[in-house]
């Protein structure tokens, strides 16, 4: 069987993709391996969703060959917010998950990482936002929302039944969400940006 996650990142993707390989007993392959999926078999490969006007990828690059796929998951988060600070915060440190069998990369923002930071992350929200509907728009497989998977815990039976098995250990562990809330500073990072959108150039 041939899998493929299409999604942004920041999302649950790197998450999903570990669970399935763990309950089907095939390989999941990240983004960022160059991988032949048109002549290999019983994978699990996550793509990166581009919109069709990125400009910084050939045009091999951008096409992508979804017949080879048996079962293709669009994943999307409702929360572009969340997903946004969490990208900020990656990119700074480099550190996209926690390390293998540690919970090592819990991190939680401060007014300071706002102050510095609330620009790019507006941009970076309109920019989910958009992409967001272009990715449903796709009709591929199953969309799927991070809310559905690992808020809500309704998305694992969702993607049960489309690939066809039953889970072995549940995909949602509360343990892996790795950013600390604080509502006092989610408060001040969204008035931040409600003040400011209006002057704020969108790239």
């Amino acid at each position: 069987m041939r899998i493929l996650i299409y999604s942004e990142g920041r999302v649950g993707s790197h998450s999903l993709g570990k669970w399935l390989s763990y309950n089907l007993g095939i390989p999941f392959i990240h983004e960022s391996i160059n991988f032949d999926y048109e002549n290999n078999d019983n994978f699990i490969k996550k793509i990166y969703f581009y919109p069709k006007n990125y400009k910084q990828l050939s045009s091999s690059e951008k096409e992508i060959n979804f017949s080879c796929f048996d079962k293709i998951i669009c994943l999307y988060r409702e929360d572009t917010f969340s997903q946004s600070i969490s990208y900020l915060q990656t990119i700074q440190t480099q550190q996209f998950r926690h390390s293998e069998n540690k919970f090592d990369a819990y991190y939680e923002i401060d007014k300071q990482f706002c102050d510095n930071h609330y620009k790019e992350i507006y941009r970076t929200i309109k920019m989910s936002d958009k992409n967001n509907e272009e990715l449903k728009n796709l009709r591929l497989g199953i969309t799927l929302s991070y809310e559905q998977i690992f808020v809500k815990n309704i998305g694992q039976r969702l993607i049960e039944d489309y690939i066809g098995f039953e889970a072995i250990e549940p995909i949602y562990d509360p343990r892996y969400k790795l950013r600390i809330e604080n509502k006092e500073v989610d408060l001040y990072l969204q008035e931040l940006i409600e003040n400011y959108k209006n002057s704020i150039k969108l790239i």
